[in-house]
């Protein structure tokens, strides 16, 4: 009976896989949407807060001025993105020729002239295709965006109706508390995720930012919402936006040292957010294994690509919180928390 038991939920988690892969045009928009509603209901939640003597803002009303707030802001990162990769695509010619030039002088230096033709390597190293690949990433992403906006508009008008739907679908008053519970904790959990990330990336984006201008780095709006974009990855998304706008600096300048000060300068300030204020403000509140952060960062990344890294960690917090509901997943749940406690079963 176990064996079949084993088996079934194997096949189950296999046809999951296999749907996530097959169907991920449909779901990948879906998921940002609803991951955009949870950004939404957390900003209405801090405008609800916002008192004008005896009044308080309307809820529908503090829906609508986070909606507002959030799709504006994306239209606004979007045009952002879009603007500067027009503007470097022209000067992708003189990029490859500055590369080339600083490998034949550090292969001169090294004395690995006769070793190493670095010259004929990177005229190997085509960038106009890459560039234009990712433009094209870019007008693939803008094209969904009239998508996503659609799903958070009906997941907006939905939620109103959810709690009526929850109830009929859980008749049993026991099920129902245990349920409403689980959700109430997801819920939580994923606010707390997003609004911290949110501030956390968004104040190391601006700190970046300063430093990036006053040093001299081209396209430093666009740098920074790199670094604020990829800090959202776990771990890995800081490292590769660090890694980013380093290289851009190499490209642009003629000499190392405003390049070591970028390096410097945007490491520091990534060490501080991320090792002092980050867990700070996060606590131990998504108890959540930093083994299983990593595991989930490659195991969706498999298979929604960038997408699914930034959307790793909140989809790992809610499968715990589904698996701790039920006595025979209780141990998996436990094996992806941080210290083992996961609440009482109802």
């Amino acid at each position: 009976m176990k064996v079949i038991e084993y088996a079934a939920g194997l096949f189950i988690v296999a046809l999951g896989v296999i749907v996530l892969v097959v169907a991920k045009a449909l779901l990948i928009p879906l998921a940002i949407a609803i991951a955009l509603t949870f950004l939404i209901n957390t900003l209405a939640d801090y405008i609800d807060r916002i008192r004008l003597g005896e009044l308080r803002i309307p809820r529908r009303l503090s829906i609508i001025l986070a909606s507002v707030v959030i799709i504006a802001l994306l239209a606004l990162f979007i045009d952002i993105i879009v603007r500067t990769f027009q503007n470097m695509v022209p000067s992708v010619q003189a990029y490859q020729l500055h590369l080339e030039q600083l490998a034949h002088e550090a292969s001169q230096s090294l004395g690995l002239e006769e070793y190493l033709d670095t010259g004929t390597l990177f005229r190997e190293i085509d960038l106009k295709p890459l560039m234009a690949s990712l433009g094209t990433g870019l007008s693939s992403f803008a094209g969904h965006f009239v998508l996503i906006v659609i799903y958070v508009i009906f997941l907006l008008l939905e939620q109103r109706d959810f709690e009526k739907k929850f109830d009929q679908l859980f008749r049993d008053p026991e099920r129902f508390e245990q349920a409403n519970e689980a959700l109430r904790r997801i819920s939580e959990s994923v606010k707390t995720y997003i609004s911290v990330k949110t501030f956390t990336s968004f104040l190391t984006a601006i700190l970046s930012f300063a430093a990036l201008r006053i040093i001299g780095v081209e396209y430093a709006v666009f740098w920074s919402f790199l670094i604020f974009l990829f800090n959202f990855i776990p771990n890995l998304g800081s490292m590769v936006a660090t890694a980013l706008t380093v290289l851009y600096a190499l490209i642009q300048f003629d000499s190392f040292g405003p390049v070591l000060t970028t390096l410097i300068v945007i490491v520091a300030i990534q060490l501080v957010v991320g090792n002092y204020i980050d867990p700070r403000l996060m606590g131990r509140r998504l108890n959540i294994s930093p083994l299983v952060v990593l595991f989930s960062l490659v195991l969706w990344g498999s298979i929604w690509g960038v997408i699914g890294m930034f959307l790793s960690v909140p989809m790992m917090v809610i499968l715990m919180i589904i698996l701790a509901q039920f006595p025979g997943t209780r141990k998996i749940a436990m094996f992806m928390s941080q210290n083992g406690r996961i609440g009482k079963l109802r």
